[in-house]
């Protein structure tokens, strides 16, 4: 750990400047409390004095960030400890001849080991849940069970994991997500909610009608609830054993013959890289479905379909 903390008059860190003194966050001047080291906050328009640091910046950003996905906060470490040792611990710094891994080791002997544990730095809120049973972070929303829809809840928000609890027990806990305006759904609070909460972000006006199989899921309470207070959204259901009627599912079955059918995938992230790929290439160049029957026609073949044979058997 350093003596002091160089950064920027940025608003989340400083709360006030006043001459030559800057007034940091309780919350900040708190956390470096904790840690016995000092904030250095750099004056208006000096790019002198962090030069060095926005070139390192600059070259995290251009040598190792490219390409690089991060499955987690501890994978993202790891691959950066590897390529601190194998790329730029390897550097010879033109300023003074000597390599960034001689360097670092001389510097390290001035550093001081780290807190155990570190400081607490979860942020802590109350909130009441909505009434489709959702509590929002940041601009992420998160699910509670349903018995918890319209309850005051508690929120603590770590930077790996969001826990939610309901008079001091918990009732829900998730990982992080940065996504903007992103959904995150337990499996067990309902998987048509995230569906019907997306088409309402996606379609924020006007009537929309929706064609679905006749399934018992696409009918559940909290289906039928979150349709009674979202009046401009239908549901059509096609009819019991006539799912061809849905035109999706005829492009389902394109998908399923030109993209997946004859295709090797080592995970699901291929496979829905593959699903994502076809889908913008059909995009694209993509005309609309068009009836070789009239609706007449179509709705005697789907009767015949759902009526019982009234032959004698054989």
């Amino acid at each position: 750990m350093p003596g002091g903390l160089v950064f920027d008059i940025d608003t989340s860190l400083v709360a006030a400047r006043e001459g030559g003194w800057a007034h940091l966050h309780p919350e900040v001047a708190a956390l470096l409390g904790a840690l016995a080291t000092r904030g250095i906050v750099l004056r208006p328009r000096r790019p002198t004095s962090k030069g060095q640091v926005e070139r390192t910046i600059g070259y995290l950003e251009t040598s190792f960030l490219p390409l690089r996905t991060f499955a987690s906060f501890d994978d993202l470490q790891a691959q950066h400890d590897r390529w601190a040792t194998d790329v730029a611990g390897r550097r010879v710094l033109r300023r003074t001849g000597a390599r960034v891994a001689d360097a670092w080791a001389v510097e390290r002997g001035f550093l001081r080991p780290l807190h155990d544990p570190l400081p607490d730095t979860d942020w802590r809120f109350e909130a009441r849940a909505s009434a489709d049973g959702y509590v929002r972070v940041d601009t992420v929303d998160y699910s509670v069970p349903p018995a918890f829809a319209g309850r005051r809840i508690g929120v603590r928000v770590g930077p790996r994991e969001v826990a939610i609890t309901c008079e001091g027990v918990e009732i829900a806990r998730d990982r992080r997500n940065f996504l903007p305006a992103d959904v995150v759904l337990d499996p067990g609070h309902g998987r048509a909610d995230a569906f019907l909460r997306r088409l309402a972000r996606e379609y924020p006006r006007g009537e929309v009608h929706v064609i679905l199989d006749n399934v018992s899921t696409h009918k559940t309470p909290d289906v039928v609830r979150w349709l009674a207070r979202h009046r401009r959204f239908t549901f059509h259901f096609t009819p019991t054993s006539a799912s061809w009627m849905n035109q999706v599912e005829t492009w389902f079955g394109i998908l399923t013959r030109q993209a997946l059918r004859r295709g090797s995938f080592e995970n699901v992230r291929a496979l829905s890289a593959a699903i994502e790929r076809f889908t913008r290439e059909w995009n694209a160049g993509g005309t609309p479905f068009t009836w070789v029957k009239s609706a007449d026609e179509i709705l005697a073949k789907a009767v015949r379909k759902t009526q019982p044979d009234s032959g004698t058997g054989h």
